[in-house]
């Protein structure tokens, strides 16, 4: 692949751009004014607008073309970091609306263009390892955007209100456009019309998402990646969300923009890292079943600890808590994404990332407007454990009804052959 250092650039910067304003976002919107259940709410929105785009997108991309929407993705992106830039609650929100038409637009894109380039050169057989670069690289940016963002504001002191790390972000991700314009090709559709009417269009569009659902009925593995996706999106978003606020009220004043820090960078290096791991450990695991078994292995690892980081009450061990719960997450982030591309064909590989990324923020979008209703009865530790409970009850669900589906035999042998 000749492209293979601007789709590595791409991750790498992607990973940057977007942890530099990760690893403080909570505490920038409220240093702006907004409480932690406004935020809760004004995030919904960003969820709202990325649930009804974000099959459609994928639809899109399958049929003419994921480099251009990429690339108006990544515009959006940068329209949220100029509203965040100016302090004006009105436009905030917009922004957060925005971004989420940012999320639905960049998913099943420039990942999905990559996975299918790489088959073409490699095939199948090394598909663990397609997924292991990608990841490797976005998160090896995440842990440089986390350095980066505890840098700033000892670099300038009046990086209080986080707006050069605003600053900075846009940036990255304005870098990152230019190499991706240039360094990555777009795939050309064979057969593919230069012109298309729009009733032709939607008629592409609902015919794409009854091959998707039909292939999800027949797959049982495929169903079991979605179910579960519905619930780390409903779980997870406490963690992302919430624990800056947390690590604030346990760490001391002239202690949290480095901890903030050292925690982002170790638990995106430990991503990377343990994403490296489990993709070698699938390389020699064959079996679908055993493939599920290690999946799960990782999804309950995290709950387990999710719940016990609802018990710290002191910074240090919060964030080696916060760290191990990344690490396991890494872990299921390689699994899936084998489970999940070696139960699809070709062409419908975007539309399916899109609709495994639209069941994450339907869940993220349901957990935000809950968590902003308990937040204003309850404290986080109750909401924490709430979440914790919720992930373990939905996985265990899911788990059982692809256990319980014994009938559906072709869409495991195909995927036993797609391993072999």
């Amino acid at each position: 692949m000749n492209s293979r250092y601007g789709y590595r650039s791409v991750f790498f910067l992607r990973g940057v751009g977007n942890e530099v304003v990760l690893c403080v976002s909570t505490l920038m919107l409220t240093a702006r004014g907004l409480s932690l259940s406004e935020i809760a709410w004004m995030l919904t929105l960003g969820f709202a607008a990325t649930t009804l785009l974000e099959v459609p997108s994928g639809v899109i991309g399958d049929l003419w073309g994921r480099k251009r929407l990429w690339i108006l993705s990544v515009l959006c992106s940068l329209g949220w970091l100029i509203a965040c830039l100016s302090g004006v609650r009105v436009l905030i929100v917009f922004g957060a609306v925005l971004n989420g038409v940012g999320v639905a637009l960049g998913s099943g894109t420039i990942d999905a263009l990559y996975v299918e380039q790489w088959m073409e050169h490699y095939g199948k057989e090394r598909l663990a390892r397609a997924g292991m670069w990608s990841t490797l690289f976005t998160y090896l940016g995440f842990a440089a955007g986390a350095v980066i963002s505890g840098a700033l504001p000892r670099v300038w002191g009046s990086a209080v209100d986080y707006t050069l790390h605003l600053t900075v972000s846009a940036v990255i991700f304005a870098v990152m456009l230019c190499i991706g314009c240039k360094m990555i090709p777009d795939t050309v559709r064979k057969n593919r019309p230069v012109k298309r009417s729009f009733g032709k269009s939607c008629l592409q569009v609902v015919l794409q998402l009854r091959k998707t659902a039909r292939l999800a009925k027949r797959r049982r593995l495929l169903g079991l990646v979605l179910g579960a996706a519905v619930i780390m999106g409903f779980s997870t978003v406490g963690v992302e969300l919430y624990w800056q606020p947390r690590l604030e009220a346990l760490a001391s004043p002239e202690q949290l923009s480095w901890a903030l820090a050292v925690c982002s960078f170790f638990s995106m290096a430990m991503l990377a890292l343990s994403s490296v791991g489990a993709a070698a450990v699938l390389e020699r695991v064959h079996s679908t079943e055993k493939k599920v078994l290690v999946y799960a292995a990782y999804r309950f690892a995290m709950i387990g600890i999710m719940a016990w980081m609802a018990f710290a009450m002191q910074a240090f061990w919060f964030g080696v808590l916060y760290i191990l719960y990344y690490i396991f997450m890494g872990g299921q982030d390689a699994v899936d994404a084998v489970l999940l591309h070696e139960s699809v064909p070709n062409r419908q590989r975007g539309t399916t990332l899109s609709v495994q990324s639209l069941a994450l923020r339907f869940g993220g979008m349901v957990s935000q407007s809950l968590c902003g209703l308990l937040l204003l009865k309850v404290d986080m530790m109750h909401v924490w454990l709430f979440l914790a409970a919720a992930h373990a009850i939905g996985f265990g669900v899911c788990l059982l009804a692809f256990r319980a589906k014994k009938g559906d035999r072709t869409g495991v042998s195909q995927n036993m052959r797609s391993t072999s």
